[in-house]
């Protein structure tokens, strides 16, 4: 073990599934992943040189799509004041999160890379409430613009990559397979070097040849769908991207070997998705394939799942009437 490791203890520990333990529990963490959990205080234990003491422990969620606390007419310009949602976040929960930009069809006269600049000098400081972990970047390559502003669907590719150059902390990018597929997905090519996420979304027209093209370009990179069911669509002839954010499990047929269902992500505020279709949701996707964006609820709920050691995916409705807009999973970075 290293001896970089941080240790906390504590009197009581929420864990998955809504279990609490309690007593002197002491939390080993290694590369920002919880390694252990000892019931016992060990020669590690007191050795430990970063070592923390709390009486309740309790998992932070990480928000991988958020349009900043209460939302804003102007994204950018709120954006360029991120202390108001970074200090308001741990409140509700939140210990980490990706700031999710939009772009106008003036880059240069929209202050987007002004914006850009103030979010990278930010991610990773864990001194200001809410950490930034990077950015999530909702288009500019859509077919749909939905509720974003109007703007470029099909960015040249020096223009692209210029903009891409401004954000190197993108950690996620919503791009119409439709669009990007229409040249041969050179800018989805560009993400995947990049080592971005590419998020297939804000298309309502994408055709089952063109979504599986998409999923091809690297079969070792899950890919992810941005607010399934909302500016795509779903046909039983002609599949969309809905028909591919509903199963865990692609079926035996040519074209669909070594490819794995994308992650999802579904607005749960009961308003832009009805009940029935989130319980349909959670019945068909497992949980750690699974993110929620609620945006209207006024009650708080969690769900959980482990992977990766002891990492965690939890769901976060909206409390206390502020609008939280929560995609929650810890193994996005």
């Amino acid at each position: 073990m290293e001896d970089d490791f941080t240790c906390i203890s504590c009197k009581q520990l929420a864990l998955p599934g809504g279990e609490v333990r309690e007593g002197n529990l002491h939390i080993i963490i290694e590369d920002g992943k919880i390694t252990a959990i000892l019931d016992q205080e060990t020669d590690l234990v007191k050795g430990a040189v970063d070592r923390h003491y709390a009486e309740i422990v309790t998992p932070g969620f990480i928000d991988i799509h958020h349009h900043g606390l209460g939302g804003a007419d102007d994204l950018l310009l709120f954006w360029q004041h991120p202390e108001y949602t970074q200090q308001r976040l741990p409140k509700y929960g939140v210990t980490s999160f990706l700031a999710s930009t939009v772009f106008p069809e003036d880059l240069e006269g929209g202050k987007v890379f002004e914006t850009l600049k103030i979010l990278e000098g930010i991610v990773g400081k864990t001194d200001r409430g809410s950490t930034c972990e990077g950015i999530h970047a909702e288009g500019p390559i859509v077919n749909d613009f939905g509720g974003l502003p109007p703007g470029e669907q099909r960015m040249p590719i020096d223009k692209f990559t210029h903009l891409l150059d401004a954000m190197p902390s993108c950690k996620m990018m919503t791009i119409s397979p439709h669009v990007d597929g229409q040249d041969d997905y050179q800018r989805t090519k560009i993400l995947l070097k990049r080592g971005i996420v590419p998020a297939l979304g804000h298309d309502r027209v994408a055709k089952e040849t063109e979504i599986l093209g998409a999923l091809k370009l690297d079969t070792s990179q899950q890919f992810h769908i941005t607010h399934l069911l909302n500016v795509c669509n779903f046909h039983h002839r002609n599949p969309s991207l809905v028909n591919f954010g509903l199963t865990d499990r692609f079926p035996l047929l040519p074209g669909y070997h070594h490819l794995a269902p994308p992650t999802i992500e579904i607005i749960g505020d009961l308003c832009h998705v009805f009940g029935i279709l989130q319980y349909t949701y959670h019945d068909v996707r497992c949980n750690p394939e699974l993110c929620f964006r609620p945006a209207q609820l006024r009650c708080a709920a969690s769900a959980s799942s482990v992977s990766n050691g002891l990492s965690l995916l939890l769901i976060f409705w909206r409390c206390n009437g502020t609008d939280l807009d929560l995609n929650l999973s810890a193994d996005f970075y």
